[in-house]
Formats: structure tokens, C-alpha cells, sequence
């Protein structure tokens, strides 16, 4: 796999996504750019996991704005399960 820049509590978020998003541009856009962000040496995987990211970032996105939220407790307590 290609190098992926690594996101550290310090750094930049434009370090770790090289690229920004309109809400006027489609989804074939935001795909093209966040492909043409990643290094010339990555992979198809990295490209596939790049796009499979965006878009669960994007539906959760849309679901927090219909008010699909979790409250914060019980987020703790899955997140518990999960580390035992």
C-alpha cells in the first residue's frame, strides 16, 4: 500500500486530507479529488478505502443533520465493549 499521511493530535487537519469539499459538488467530484489527493505510489486499495471512508463520513454527516444522533453516555458504553 501507498503512505498515507498519519493524523497526530498536533498536526493539521489539511496534512491528513489534502483536499476540501463544496456542497455544490457531486459525488463523482469528491470522488476524483479524494483520488487525485492520495500519493502517486498508493495503491488501488488505498484508493477504495480513501472513497469507503469519505462515504461513511458523509452518511453519518447526513444522519447527525436528521438528527440521528447518539448521546454521548451511550456511545461511552459501546466504545467500552468494544475495548474490553
Amino acid at each position: 500500500m501507498g503512505k498515507m499521511p498519519m493524523l497526530l493530535p498536533h498536526m493539521p487537519i489539511e496534512t491528513a486530507c489534502p483536499f476540501r469539499y463544496t456542497e455544490a459538488m457531486t459525488a463523482k467530484e469528491k470522488a476524483v479529488q479524494a483520488v487525485q489527493a492520495l500519493p502517486d505510489d498508493a495503491s488501488i486499495e488505498d484508493a477504495m478505502e480513501r472513497l469507503l471512508l469519505l462515504a461513511k463520513i458523509e452518511r453519518g454527516l447526513q444522519q447527525a443533520d436528521a438528527g440521528e444522533l447518539i448521546p454521548h453516555e451511550k456511545v461511552k458504553e459501546r466504545m467500552a465493549k468494544w475495548l474490553r
